[in-house]
């Protein structure tokens, strides 16, 4: 699970601004074949003990067993990954990583060896917390074509452009996610489950059936089919809108999730995923939590 918050927006422009366009990072289907990783050549990154002392842009780090392995790899020049955290003070909860963090280098090598046989090798070195290659972080191609959807207001979304979504929608737009990613809205106004441009995306709650009264799932809820209002005092009523309320909450949640390429309204960054709309704050987190969501979104001023 996800959880993403985000400062209320100002723009004037129903749906025309952008709340959480990056949930579409977690849409790539996981049963999709995944490419090997690959590797920068040529450098690893190791992290050393806590009493090791190793000047920064050293060629070596006076650990004789290290020294003698790196030797073979050619290995000429060490430096910290994070030096800019010196200027960071440490609080109670973050000294233990920062300071492991401060103890991460990149440790460069000239040898014709995969970076992989070198970590392995210099991560049994005494004094090596751990040694890993470094990960080239890569964007999956689709076809090479931009996904263009016909909903009306897309030409008002440029943030979508910028985020490069028509790119990414060539890769994945969710159809055959299942179960389907589901995105919570927590906003204390609610949102618009009904919407025009939400209505074939809302989430159903398959356990719960509407309008009998009876908390028929068992999760403490009555009539929960497409969300729950944890903020009108009636414990029977879950419906999520509340008129002239919901405003913030219905953007919000087009701006995640609103139907695209419908011919009306805006283009969600989502596509498909299904959106369970909830009238709540922190108990609405966790109610979401609870029942099933991928991501939660929280933008909250």
């Amino acid at each position: 699970m996800v959880l993403l918050s985000a400062c209320k927006p100002r723009g004037r422009r129903f749906f025309a601004h952008a709340i959480l366009p990056l949930v579409l990072a977690l849409l790539v289907p996981v049963t999709q074949a995944q490419e090997e990783p690959a590797y920068k050549a040529g450098v690893i990154v190791v992290q050393f003990a806590p009493d090791v002392s190793i000047a920064n842009k050293a060629a070596r780090t006076e650990l004789q067993d290290f020294d003698r392995r790196a030797a073979g790899y050619g290995v000429h020049l060490i430096e910290r990954v994070y030096p800019f955290l010196d200027h960071v003070q440490p609080t109670p909860k973050t000294r233990r990583n920062l300071l492991a963090l401060r103890r991460t280098y990149y440790v460069h090598y000239t040898a014709d060896v995969l970076p992989k046989e070198v970590a392995a090798d210099l991560a049994s070195a005494p004094g090596v917390v751990y040694a890993e290659p470094v990960l080239i972080n890569r964007t999956q191609v689709g076809r090479g074509q931009r996904v263009d959807p016909n909903d009306l207001l897309f030409g008002d979304q440029p943030e979508l452009r910028l985020l490069q979504l028509p790119e990414a929608w060539d890769v994945v737009r969710g159809e055959d996610m299942s179960p389907p990613v589901v995105i919570a809205i927590v906003e204390l106004p609610g949102s618009d489950w009904r919407h025009e441009d939400l209505l074939s995306n809302v989430w159903t709650n398959a356990n719960e059936i509407l309008g009998n009264g009876i908390d028929d799932d068992n999760n403490g809820f009555i009539d929960d089919v497409h969300g729950v209002n944890l903020h009108n005092g009636d414990d029977t009523n879950n419906d999520p809108f509340e008129p002239g309320r919901s405003g913030h909450g219905t953007a919000s949640a087009g701006a995640a999730g609103a139907v695209t390429n419908n011919g009306i309204g805006v283009a969600g960054a989502a596509w498909n995923a299904e959106l369970m709309h909830i009238r709540g704050a922190y108990d609405g987190i966790l109610y979401a939590a609870a029942n099933g969501a991928d991501i939660i979104n929280a933008s909250w001023s």
